[in-house]
């Protein structure tokens, strides 16, 4: 299952608790709208969530910690958004990330050694590109 609703102008909060309740959900393409609110750590409920991509909207608050537990997730693309603070430790554990944007936000502090399998794509993907661009937002 997926929801692609990007560039729709929705405007609204996003319900975490709607969201999970589609258990079988695998992608999450809201890029591109009106959300603002933060991001709903009640998607880490959502074990099968392999893409989400909320891109271009204005979410604020920090990274849930929580979705840490999505260890499925391929890609994750919260750019230009209002995100602030650090990256949890808890996204050590996205081994399959292959895909991160997260400029356009106020993220700070350092990628420590944890981070490494977050930004090292394994041997089976050597060669493919992998984008992992935490820039200060402009």
């Amino acid at each position: 299952e997926r929801i692609q609703l990007d560039r729709n102008s929705i405007g609204g909060a996003l319900d975490g608790n709607a969201l999970a309740a589609a258990r079988q959900l695998q992608y999450v393409k809201l890029g591109g709208n009106l959300l603002h609110g933060t991001l709903p750590a009640e998607l880490s409920r959502l074990p099968r969530l392999r893409g989400v991509q909320l891109s271009y909207n204005a979410l604020s608050g920090t990274l849930p910690a929580a979705w840490g537990r999505l260890t499925n997730l391929a890609w994750l693309e919260l750019d230009h958004n209002e995100l602030h603070g650090d990256i949890p430790r808890t996204y050590g554990a996205l081994t399959r990330l292959t895909g991160l944007l997260l400029n356009g936000n106020r993220l700070t502090g350092e990628l420590v050694p944890w981070h490494a399998p977050v930004f090292r794509p394994p041997a089976a993907l050597h060669g493919t590109a992998v984008t992992c661009d935490i820039g200060r937002g402009a």
